[in-house]
This record gives structure tokens, sequence and C-alpha cells, in this order.
């Protein structure tokens, strides 16, 4: 009788949390706050709900947890809080609280201009220096538009204007993109030996100058999946000396040339922070086609896929591979694909890798030493600075990778087998999006070394 009655019981409270569990609302109203600059169109484009919208509790506090990391990703606030309230048996009004950042950033340029920081922090050269002014306006007009404007000068000179629209349709599907630059450099590697760049130095005439305007198409059509289309006219020219040093430089023996760029993008972004995720999923596969009608041709397909998950208590994995496949018609040390500066293995940050394919994975399994804290200075005045979040990371990871080259220079050992590197590091989030790692990694040739670095890793 007594297990006839527990069972009973038990039956019971099944069926009172189902009813719980399956709690239906219709959502009665949106209600955002705190965007004193930001359009509600443009938030509301990031919700994955929307009024008359029927769910269950369940599912709704998953699509308020996406919904936050949408906006997160559209780098426009400090702090986003959505919950909701019941008004009647079933009808809800759901509040999205938001904490803007700050948009305009005119500021002094004072940067070092190695391939990166662990680089300059080596080579101790002060002549690798940029300075100059630059000047951003993040969400203009509150449309999350983008305008820059740079002039920098030093190591790598630099003129540039860029504008981004994400959307330019009531539906906010389509976006443009329209960029000029001009760069110019007195110093430029010309070769790579040792696997290390070669660079040549003329302080009384510049020996690059580069030219390039581009534009982009955009269609995004709901959160995740985003398609591009870019077209890019760009005109190099290099001093003799450079030829003289190294005539496939471009293409046997010229100094100048014009070319056009077409590219095709797709990816799908489902992380829940980009800029340093712990959970989803990312991929993005990149064709871009280089010519001219009399050089040349040069034709490159990159596939990159990322995964984030949290398998214990405070513990999370992550993997990063990326294939980059070449097809060219002659043997450009201008278009070569490098493997050592956005593309890089941890221990080998000093090193350049040439060739006309490369894979590599890099794979981390991190410890949250410190949960997200945010502490608060009242003696700032700006409510869009005064709060500091930081969280720290331990990192244990190993990558590996391959590069092949059918004009391998024999000093070049890295290159045409596979290379290895293992290590440990600290990672510190704070905030605007800003990362540091400081790391020691033991590469496959013994080299060990301690790096830091002004970004996430995956």
């Amino acid at each position: 009788m007594k297990i006839f009655t527990i069972n009973i019981i038990i039956f019971i409270l099944l069926i009172i949390s189902n009813n719980i569990f399956s709690q239906e609302y219709i959502i009665n109203k949106i209600e955002i706050s705190g965007n004193e600059k930001t359009k509600p169109d443009i938030i509301l484009r990031e919700l994955t709900f929307s009024v008359n919208d029927t769910l269950n509790n369940h599912i709704l506090k998953q699509k308020i947890e996406r919904s936050k990391s949408n906006l997160i990703n559209i780098s426009l606030f400090n702090d986003i809080n959505i919950y909701y309230k019941i008004n009647t048996s079933n009808n809800i009004t759901i509040y999205v609280k938001l904490e803007e950042r700050w948009y305009l950033w005119p500021y002094p340029i004072f940067e070092h201009a190695d391939k990166n920081f662990s680089t300059f922090i080596r080579n101790k050269d002060w002549s690798k220096v940029n300075y100059g002014g630059y000047f951003v306006k993040y969400n203009f007009r509150g449309k999350r538009e983008e305008l820059k404007i740079k002039a920098r000068h030093g190591y790598k000179e630099q003129y540039s204007i860029s504008y981004s629209k994400p959307y330019i349709d009531k539906l906010k599907k389509h976006g443009i993109n329209v960029n000029l630059f001009y760069f110019q450099q007195h110093e430029i590697a010309y070769n790579t030996i040792n696997n290390e760049p070669t660079y040549l130095r003329l302080d009384d005439v510049y020996l690059r100058q580069q030219y390039y305007s581009s534009f982009i198409y955009s269609y995004r059509p709901r959160f995740y999946n985003t398609h591009s289309f870019g077209l890019e006219f760009a005109h190099i020219n290099v001093n003799d000396s450079i030829i003289s040093l190294n005539s496939d430089y471009f293409t046997e023996n010229q100094n100048k040339i014009n070319y056009i760029n077409i590219s095709y993008n797709i990816s799908r972004d489902t992380r829940d922070y980009k800029y340093y995720a712990l959970n989803g999923c990312f991929y993005n596969i990149n064709l871009k086609e280089s010519f001219n009608l009399k050089e040349f041709s040069d034709f490159k397909i990159k596939a990159d896929f990322r995964y984030y998950k949290k398998f214990a208590n405070r513990f999370y994995f992550q993997t990063k591979d990326i294939i980059k496949f070449q097809l060219s018609t002659n043997n450009s040390y201008y278009f070569s694909n490098t493997l050592g500066y956005e593309d890089f293995l941890r221990g080998y940050e000093y090193y350049l890798l040439n060739g006309n394919y490369y894979n590599y994975s890099q794979n981390n399994i991190k410890f949250e030493l410190l949960k997200k804290y945010t502490k608060e200075f009242n003696f700032i005045p700006s409510n869009k600075f005064k709060k500091i979040p930081l969280s720290m990371y331990i990192n244990l990871y190993y990558d590996f990778g391959y590069i092949k080259s059918k004009y391998n220079n024999i000093s070049n050992i890295m290159e045409n087998q596979y290379i290895y590197s293992y290590g440990i590091g600290i990672d510190f989030v704070s905030y605007y999006d800003k990362v540091l790692r400081i790391e020691y990694s033991i590469n496959k040739f013994g080299m060990k070394g301690i790096y830091l670095h002004l970004a996430s890793s995956i």
C-alpha cells in the first residue's frame, strides 16, 4: 500500500511539474530601455522572439539567452539584461534593459608594426612603430553603421577611410561596406630565409606603395548565416632594389602590378561571445580569385571551423581548424600563402612559413579561474567606463599543422613537414572586447618561449 501511495504521489508531482514546464505564454509587449543612441529596430533585429509569439517557459528562457548573445555580438552594449513579467495567466511583457558603449573614438595612434606583439618584444626594434591619428564612429546615426578614418605615419604609413552599413533595406537583411586604403613603407620583407622575414630598408625612398579600393555586399537572412560578395581593385609597386633581390616578388621581374579580387564568403556563427567564445560553433568558407588579364591568376580557398563546448563545471574544450589551398599561375612571393601573420601556430610566433597549401589545428582545454567579476569605480564620471569586468582562464593547448611549398628555400626547415606545439597560458578578458593572453609554448624543434598576445587565440 505504501508503494502504491508513493507511486501516486510521484505521478501527481510529474503531472504538476510537466504542466509548469509546458506553461505557455503569449508575448504581449517588448519594452526596450537604455538605448540613448541605438534605434529600437536595430535591437529588435537581434531578438529571437517577437510580439504575439506563443512560447512555453523553457523555450522562452532559451530564446532570451540566445538574444543576449546576439546583442553582445554586435558590440554596441556593455551590459544587457532581458527578463519578463507575467501580466495575466498567459500574457507577458519582456523587458530589454541596455547599457550602451562609448561610440566615438578619436584617439592617437602609437603601436608596434611587427607581425605580432611577441615578435616586437623580442626584437625591441623601435623603428617599427606607427603613430598618427584614428577617428572611429561606431553605431553611426544609431543604426550600427561604422565610419573609420585613419592617418598613420612611422613604419607603415596608411591613409584610409571606410564605411559600413549592415542594413540598407527595411527587413535588415542586406548590407554594404566601402573601403579606400593607401599604404607606403621604407622597409619591407622581400623573402623568407630560415623561416624568418628578410627585410630591406631605404630611408630616402618608399620600397612599396599600395592602393586598394573595395566594395562588399552582405546578406544576412536571419541571425547566424551571412553571405558576402566582394570586389576589390588594387595597385602595388615596389622599388627596383626589391626585384633585384627577389625577381619572383611579383611575377618575373615585374616591379608593379594591377589586379582585381573577386570573393565570396559564407559563414555561420552561433558562438555565445565571438571575441572570447565558450560555447557554440563557427564556420567560414572563403573563395577568392585574384587576377589581371596579362600576368597571372591566383585562386584561393580557405575553410575555417571552430567549436566550443563546456564539458564540466568551469571546464571548456575548444578547437579551431583551418585549411587554405592556393592555385596560381605564377611563383609569386607576395601572393603566396603565409602561416605566421593572421594565421599561426602558438610557439611559432617568430616564424613565417610560405607555401601553396596549409592546414592547422589549435586545441584548448580551459579552466575558469575567475568567474566574470565587475568592479565599479565610482570616481569615473561616465557609466560607459566605470564598470570594468574581468574574468580569467587557465589554458592548456596543443597545436599542430602542415604547410606545403613547391618552391621551398632550403633554409626554411619548417615547411613540407608536420609541426606541432604545446603549452600553458592564462587569459584575461575585460571590457570593450579586450583579451590579454600570456602563454608559455614549446614547439617541435625544442624552442621555448613566453609569448604575449592582445587578442583571443581561437
